[in-house]
C-alpha cells in the first residue's frame, strides 16, 4: 500500500513539475509578445497611451496574437483624420474590433 502510495505521489509531482514548465514557457513566450505588441502600439497608434500589460494579456487570451495584431493594426490605419481618435479611445476602439471580428467568425 505505502508502495502505491510513493508511486501516485511521483506521478503527480512528474505532473506538476511538467505543469510548471510549460507554465513557464507560456508566460515567457505571452510577455515576449506583448513587448511585440507594446512597441507595436506606440509605433502606429500612440507612444502617449498604451494599455496596460495586463490589458493585452487579456486579449491574447482571449483572441490570440494574430487577431491582436491585426485588430491593432486595423485601428491604426483608420485614425486618420478628420476623425483622429485621442490616444485614450484607442484600447476601446481595438477591443471593438476584437470583439466585431470574433463574431464575424463565428
Amino acid at each position: 500500500m505505502a508502495l502505491k502510495k510513493t508511486e501516485t505521489i511521483q506521478q503527480e509531482t512528474k505532473a506538476a513539475e511538467a505543469y510548471l514548465q510549460l507554465k513557464l514557457a507560456h508566460d515567457k513566450a505571452y510577455a515576449n509578445v506583448i513587448v511585440r505588441l507594446v512597441s507595436l502600439w506606440s509605433d502606429v497608434l500612440s507612444e502617449s497611451y498604451v494599455p496596460d500589460e495586463n490589458v493585452l494579456y487579456l486579449w491574447l487570451e482571449e483572441f490570440g496574437p494574430d487577431e491582436v495584431e491585426r485588430a491593432i493594426r486595423i485601428a491604426a490605419s483608420q485614425n486618420i483624420r478628420p476623425h483622429r481618435r485621442l490616444p485614450s479611445e484607442n484600447a476601446p476602439y481595438v477591443k471593438a474590433i476584437l470583439r466585431n471580428r470574433k463574431r464575424e467568425a463565428q
